[in-house]
C-alpha cells in the first residue's frame, strides 16, 4: 500500500514537471518567430519613411529651411545697386517785366478786357508795344490806356504761369484764348494772357490780383519765382447821360446823319423863321 502511494506521487510529480517545461518552450518559440519573420511593410510606409528622412515634417530644421536662410542672407548682402537720377540743370532765368492792363473804373454789366503780358524786352519798348496793340483792339486813346497800365519787374523763365484772382461774387471771369501756363518759343520775347471781366454788382473798391509764377521743366512752380500785382477797381452804375454819349460815339456816321444834321436843319429853320417875322 505504501509503495503504491509513493508511485502515484512520483507519477504526479513527473506530470507537473513535464507541463511546466512545455509552457516555457512555447513563448521562446513565439519570440523567435516574430524576430525571424517580421510583418512585411507596405509601399506607402517605405515611401513615407524615405520622404520623412529627406524633408522633415517640421521645417524648423532640415535642408529646405537651411537653403531658404542662405538665399535670403545672400540676397541681402548682394543687393542691386539703385539707379541714380542725374542732377537736373537749374532752370535759367533772365530779368524781365510783367505788364497788366486793367481799368480801375468799371460799369456794372459792362464787359472789360483784361490783359497781362510777360516780356523780355526793355521796359519802354514793352509799354509802347502793349499800348499800341491795345489801342487797336479797344479803340481807346493811348492816354486812357497808360492810365490803367501797371508793371512789375520779375525773373522770366522759359515757362511761365499767370493767374487772375478776384471776388467771384462781384465779377464773372472768362479766360479767352490762352492757357494759364505758356512757354517761350525759340526767339520769342513776349507771352500774353487775356480775360473778360463783367461786374455783376456795384462796389466802392475791390482788389483784382495777378499772380506771376515761374514753372520748371516738370510743370512745378519754381521756389521764389512768384510775383504778385494788385489793382484796385471801382464799379459804378452807368448814368443815363453816359449811356447816351456812348450810344452817340458808337457809330459817328449814324450820329451825324440821323441826329446832328436834322437837329441843325431844325434849329436853322427856326431861327430864320423868327428873323423873317
Amino acid at each position: 500500500m505504501t509503495n503504491r502511494l509513493l508511485f502515484i506521487l512520483l507519477f504526479f510529480a513527473a506530470v507537473v514537471l513535464t507541463s511546466c517545461n512545455s509552457n516555457q518552450n512555447t513563448p521562446a518559440q513565439n519570440s523567435t518567430d516574430s524576430a525571424v519573420i517580421p510583418e512585411p511593410a507596405t509601399e506607402d510606409t517605405i515611401s513615407n519613411s524615405t520622404d520623412t528622412a529627406i524633408i522633415p515634417k517640421n521645417n524648423t530644421d532640415g535642408p529646405a529651411r537651411r537653403y531658404h536662410r542662405f538665399t535670403r542672407d545672400d540676397s541681402s548682402k548682394v543687393a542691386p545697386t539703385p539707379l541714380i537720377q542725374p542732377a537736373a540743370k537749374a532752370d535759367s532765368a533772365q530779368t524781365g517785366y510783367a505788364l497788366v492792363y486793367c481799368p480801375d473804373k468799371m460799369i456794372k454789366n459792362s464787359q472789360n478786357i483784361i490783359t497781362a503780358r510777360i516780356t523780355k524786352n526793355e521796359l519802354n519798348k514793352a509799354i509802347t508795344d502793349l499800348v499800341t496793340d491795345l489801342s487797336k483792339q479797344e479803340n481807346e486813346n493811348t492816354g486812357s490806356i497808360k492810365d490803367n497800365l501797371y508793371q512789375k519787374q520779375l525773373q522770366v523763365y522759359n515757362k511761365m504761369e499767370v493767374q487772375l484772382q478776384c471776388d467771384e461774387s462781384i465779377f464773372t471771369v472768362t479766360t479767352t484764348g490762352s492757357d494759364s501756363i505758356q512757354s517761350f518759343a525759340p526767339g520769342e520775347k513776349e507771352l500774353e494772357w487775356n480775360w473778360e471781366l463783367k461786374p455783376r454788382s456795384v462796389t466802392g473798391k475791390t482788389v483784382i490780383s495777378f499772380i506771376f509764377k515761374g514753372i520748371d521743366r516738370y510743370n512745378q512752380p519754381i521756389k521764389l519765382g512768384e510775383k504778385m500785382l494788385y489793382v484796385t477797381v471801382q464799379v459804378d452804375v452807368r448814368s443815363f447821360w453816359s449811356k447816351w454819349m456812348e450810344f452817340l460815339s458808337d457809330d459817328p456816321k449814324y450820329t451825324i446823319t440821323a441826329i446832328i444834321v436834322p437837329l441843325v436843319t431844325f434849329l436853322g429853320g427856326y431861327f430864320l423863321k423868327r428873323r423873317s417875322s
